[in-house]
């Protein structure tokens, strides 16, 4: 009797052990999600460039797989998933405010760009973002609040 009881104590160790493993894996990175990002670089069409002066281009995640932000005009929000460094951004939903026709066509490259992101890194605070070739196109820094 004491064996079944040792032995009924280790299976349900190892099933809790492998339940909090379980636990884990619906939230994302911290590397992501720990702070927002602001825009410094992106490419657009076949040029590189920083935001427009005066613009602020913001992203953030959350642990709950959305991902939100300013475009520089409008607010938009979508959802992601996350596998190791690949990541894949769903396509964003926005505010439709107007904004001059260089803010607007700006906004719209970003946007873009969020529907094209494969893959990322982190480091130095600097966020990198991927297309599938494995080209950067856009570079975001830490937004410390």
């Amino acid at each position: 009797m004491k064996y079944l009881s040792i032995l009924f104590a280790a299976v349900c160790a190892c099933c809790l052990v492998a339940a909090a493993g379980c636990i884990g894996t619906d939230k994302a990175p911290n590397d992501l999600t720990e702070n927002p990002w602001i825009l410094d670089y992106f490419v657009g069409g076949n040029i590189a460039e920083h935001p427009a002066e005066g613009s602020m281009i913001t992203l953030a995640f959350s642990q709950d797989r959305s991902y939100s932000g300013n475009g520089g005009i409008n607010s938009y929000q979508g959802t992601y998933t996350v596998s190791g460094k690949n990541l894949t951004l769903g396509k964003p939903s926005s505010t439709k405010m107007g904004g001059s026709a260089a803010l607007t066509a700006q906004e719209n490259q970003y946007l873009s760009n969020l529907e094209a992101v494969a893959s990322y890194t982190v480091t130095d605070r600097k966020l990198t973002v991927y297309d599938t070739a494995g080209n950067t196109i856009m570079i975001f820094e830490e937004y410390l609040v």
